[in-house]
C-alpha cells in the first residue's frame, strides 16, 4: 500500500511539474512500467486530480493524449505567521493564487494571543472563501523558527509562541490551537 501511496504521489508530481506531459514520456522518461503509468493516471482522472488537454503530435503512430494537473481540482489555504500578524492566500491546485490578504494581530505576543489570533485568521479566510464558492481542502501554517534535531521539535520560535521550544511537532499540529498552557 504504502509503494502504491508514493508511486501516485510521484507521478502526481511529475504531471503537476512537466505538465501537458503523455503517459508514455513519464514512463520513458521517469523509469516507470508503462501499466502502473497507465492504472495510476486512470486512478488520477477518476479523482479529477488531473485531466487530458490535448493529443502530442506524434510523425507517425497514434497520437498521445497529454495530461496535466486540474487547477480546480482542489483549494488549500496557507497561512504564513509574521511578526505583526498573518498572511494568507487560498491557492488553486494548479497553483493560481485566488486571494492573498494580511490580517494584523490584535493580541500581546503570547502564546494564548498568538492562537487566538491564528484561530480569527484562519476563521476570516475560510469565511471568505466560503462566500466565494471555494470548499477548502488541506491548510497550511508556515512560522519562523527551526525544527528540532528529531525533525518533531520547533525551536527559536519563543517570539511567536512562549513556552514552545521542545514541544513535539506532533501534538502542536493535532492540538496547537486548542491547546493552552504548556506543552
Amino acid at each position: 500500500m504504502k509503494k502504491t501511496i508514493s508511486e501516485t504521489r510521484s507521478i502526481y508530481d511529475i504531471i503537476r511539474k512537466f505538465g501537458p506531459v503523455a503517459r508514455g514520456n513519464i514512463a520513458k522518461n521517469f523509469q516507470k512500467r508503462p501499466a502502473t503509468v497507465t492504472r495510476i493516471t486512470n486512478k488520477l482522472l477518476n479523482q479529477n486530480l488531473i485531466c487530458a488537454c490535448g493529443k502530442e503530435q506524434q510523425k507517425k503512430g497514434r497520437s498521445m493524449e497529454l495530461l496535466k494537473v486540474n487547477p480546480d481540482a482542489f483549494f488549500v489555504l496557507g497561512i504564513h505567521a509574521v511578526r505583526n500578524g498573518f498572511r494568507g492566500s487560498i491557492v488553486s491546485a494548479g497553483g493560481k493564487v485566488i486571494f492573498y490578504s494580511t490580517l494584523s494581530l490584535r493580541h500581546k505576543h503570547t502564546r494564548n494571543g498568538f492562537l487566538s489570533g491564528l484561530r480569527q485568521a484562519v476563521k476570516q479566510y475560510l469565511d471568505r472563501a466560503s462566500l466565494n464558492g471555494i470548499e477548502v481542502s488541506g491548510i497550511g501554517l508556515a512560522m519562523p523558527g527551526r525544527s528540532g534535531p528529531s525533525k518533531r521539535e520547533l525551536n527559536k520560535s519563543r517570539y511567536y509562541i512562549s513556552r514552545i521550544d521542545g514541544c513535539s511537532m506532533q501534538r502542536i499540529s493535532r492540538e496547537g490551537i486548542q491547546t493552552t498552557g504548556n506543552c
